[in-house]
């Protein structure tokens, strides 16, 4: 799958696959996310993680169930027609997690030179 140029203006990691969109979904979760919000039935949860010389955000989501979430989807965003569930071993994590209503005052959602 290709980047969206349109919406990724700052660059994006050089000869990136969707094996390596799997890796890095599974590398973020890793820490505590930078930002958790909730709309309807939807817990988001949002990571900074580092590939290729850039910052990926990821954004894995879970569904709030009684008795217990079930996965969603986790996705990069600008990386195009592209998602997978969200790893199951992180499903109560996220589910865990209090909700922010307060977003940071900047979120990169796009892919951007990583910051030293």
């Amino acid at each position: 799958m290709p980047w969206n140029e349109h919406l990724c203006t700052n660059g994006y990691p050089a000869a990136f696959t969707n094996a390596d969109a799997k890796n890095v979904v599974h590398r973020a979760g890793l820490d505590e996310p930078f930002w958790v919000t909730v709309a309807g039935n939807t817990k988001s949860a949002y990571w900074y993680v580092d590939h290729g010389g850039f910052t990926l955000c990821v954004v894995s989501n879970v569904h709030p169930q009684w008795g217990g979430a079930v996965a969603g989807h986790s996705y990069i965003p600008g990386w195009r027609n592209w998602q997978m569930d969200t790893p199951y071993d992180r499903v109560p994590v996220i589910d865990k997690y209090e909700v922010d209503d307060n977003p940071p005052a900047h979120i990169d959602l796009y892919p951007r030179p990583r910051r030293r």
